[in-house]
C-alpha cells in the first residue's frame, strides 16, 4: 500500500524504528464512558485493549481525559511534551506509519497509546480521525471519560459505546444526565451497552432492570466489588483479566460480549 503523505513540516520529526504498515483490515472500535469519576471507565478500557493485544489484535488507546492516566495503567512513560489527539485532529487525513510511531509511544504489551491532553479539546474532528486511525490498527478503544461534550464524540466517532456505571442512586442519576447533556449528539440509547460496575449483588441499591428502565439502555454485563483486586493488580503493574477471580472471569465475559457480538449469545 502507498504511504500516505508525510505532514508538512516535519511536525513529529522522522521515526527511525519500529514504522507501521498501513493495512487495510477494518476496525472495531469502542469508547468508554463514566457517570461519574471513579467509577473505573479507565480500567475497563486498558484491560479491554490489553485482552485484544493478547489475542493478537493490533490495538490503539486514544485517551481523551484532560490529564488522564490510561499511560500509568499500560506502564509508559509519556513526556510533558507529549504529543495528543489536539495534535493529531488537524492531521487527520494525512497520517501515516511514522507520524503514529513518533506520535503514539507503545506499551511492553503492543498496546499504541495516544496519550491525554492537558486541556479539553474541541473534538469536532474525532470521527474523521477514528476513521483513518482504522487503517492501521484492527481495534480502537477510546477512554472518554465524563465530560458530556468529550463523550458525545466519542460515542459518535466510534461503532460501540460503553457507559459504565454504578449500582447506586447517584451513579445512575449522574449516567442520565450525562446521556441528557450531550446535545446534538444522536444517541441510539437502544444501542448503548451498559456495563455496571462494582455491583454488590443483592445488596445493590438499585437493580440491573431499574438502571435499564431508568436510562433507556441495557445492561450487558454486571462487574462485581474488586476495588482492593484492581489496585493490586495495577500497583504491580499486571492486568485484573490475567488473574483467576471472579472478576477476571468477567471481564472475559465482557470482552467476549464487545468484540464478538455477532459470535456470542449475549
Amino acid at each position: 500500500m502507498k504511504d500516505s503523505p508525510r505532514p508538512r513540516g516535519g511536525r513529529f520529526g522522522t521515526a527511525t524504528t519500529d514504522v507501521i504498515e498501513a493495512r487495510p483490515a477494518p476496525v472495531h472500535s469502542i469508547a468508554f464512558a463514566g457517570s461519574k469519576g471513579g467509577v473505573g471507565t479507565t480500567t475497563m478500557a486498558v484491560e479491554l485493549s490489553a485482552m485484544a493485544s493478547a489475542d493478537g489484535f493490533t490495538v490503539a488507546l486514544i485517551d481523551l481525559v484532560p490529564r488522564g492516566d490510561a499511560h500509568y495503567r499500560l506502564d509508559i512513560p509519556v513526556p510533558a511534551t507529549r504529543h495528543t489527539v489536539e495534535d493529531l485532529l488537524p492531521l487527520a487525513d494525512e497520517l501515516d506509519g511514522q507520524t503514529i510511531d513518533s506520535a503514539m509511544p507503545r506499551s511492553a504489551d503492543g498496546i499504541r497509546l495516544l496519550p491525554s491532553p492537558d486541556r479539553i479539546v474541541d473534538l469536532d474532528g474525532l470521527p474523521r480521525l477514528v476513521l483513518s486511525l482504522s487503517a492501521f490498527f484492527e481495534l480502537l478503544v477510546v477512554d472518554a471519560g465524563r465530560l458530556a461534550d468529550t463523550v458525545g464524540a466519542a460515542f459518535e466517532a466510534c461503532e460501540s459505546s460503553v457507559l459504565v456505571v454504578t449500582p447506586d442512586v447517584v451513579g445512575v442519576g449522574d449516567a442520565g444526565m450525562l446521556l441528557d447533556g450531550m446535545g446534538d449528539t444522536a444517541i441510539d440509547r437502544r444501542s448503548l451497552a451498559v456495563l455496571l460496575n462494582r455491583s454488590l449483588r443483592g445488596d445493590d441499591l438499585i437493580s440491573v432492570r431499574d438502571v435499564e428502565s431508568y436510562l433507556g439502555a441495557r445492561v450487558i454485563s454486571v462487574l462485581g466489588e474488586e476495588t482492593a483486586l484492581c489496585r493490586a493488580a495495577g500497583d504491580r503493574g499486571r492486568f485484573v483479566h490475567d488473574g483467576h477471580s471472579r472478576l477476571s472471569e468477567s471481564l472475559n465475559g465482557l470482552y467476549h460480549a464487545l468484540l464478538f457480538p455477532k459470535r456470542l449469545d449475549y
